[in-house]
């Protein structure tokens, strides 16, 4: 990637570099490369060969792998299991997105509604009623002699994390992974650990999230452009 690498400054503690080094970058080549700087998030364009990345050789499975035309770490597991013959194994679909999909709760699920599953196949406000009035799941999906059918509730949105994009879970707009992240870390003050924060791990595939690197430091600068 040199020819998106700035000439090397004495020091980029100083914003000064910085802006220089900002100054000498492509950003409109960096974004239809994939490079988002609202999230921060660079998702690799396979068919990018400047950027170096391969792409597993096993078809619509969008994993990385160490050199072109070779397996991702899970593909590789497979075929060690499997075996049989290479081109049969690579002309077998594997898409990873049944991995990274959500489930939605059965309830709601409608157009405006979308509510992640938490338990049972439904979601934690509708998970709670049910257990508050000890109704089976079906009971309460369709209704029973005491209560109606479960009406849709209105959807919470999307997760406050930028690097993420899967539905929140909870009313302070966190997904249910990364609402155990930050349960874990403390729970720091939210807005400050969002705008720090990762995708989660079944997400991150041919995926660079920089989101909470200080660009006075340099850093992010540094590892996404290869200085």
């Amino acid at each position: 990637m040199t020819a998106l690498v700035a000439p090397a400054f004495p020091s980029l503690t100083d914003g000064r570099h910085v802006d220089r080094l900002w100054s000498v970058i492509d950003l409109q080549r960096l974004r239809s490369w994939g490079w988002d700087p609202l999230t921060q998030v660079l998702t690799v364009d396979p068919a990018q060969p400047i950027l170096g990345y391969s792409k597993c050789a096993v078809a619509d499975c969008d994993y990385e792998s160490t050199s072109p035309g070779r397996l991702c770490t899970g593909c590789e597991m497979r075929w060690r299991q499997v075996g049989g013959a290479w081109g049969l194994f690579v002309a077998a679909p594997m898409s990873r997105q049944r991995y990274r999909s959500e489930r939605l709760c059965r309830v709601c699920r409608t157009a405006g509604h979308q509510r992640p599953a938490k338990c049972r196949g439904l979601c934690m406000a509708c998970g709670s009623l049910r257990t508050k009035r000890g109704q089976s799941v079906d009971a309460y999906v369709r209704g029973d002699e005491r209560f109606g059918p479960a009406a849709p509730r209105p959807t919470i949105g999307m997760c406050a994390i930028d690097a993420c994009g899967r539905l929140a879970a909870y009313n302070y707009g966190l997904c249910d992974g990364h609402q155990n992240r930050w349960a874990r870390a403390g729970r720091p003050e939210l807005g400050e650990w969002c705008a720090t924060v990762d995708p989660l791990l079944g997400d991150r595939g041919g995926r660079v999230a920089l989101a909470g690197m200080p660009e006075r430091d340099g850093n992010a600068l540094v590892v996404l452009f290869g200085a």
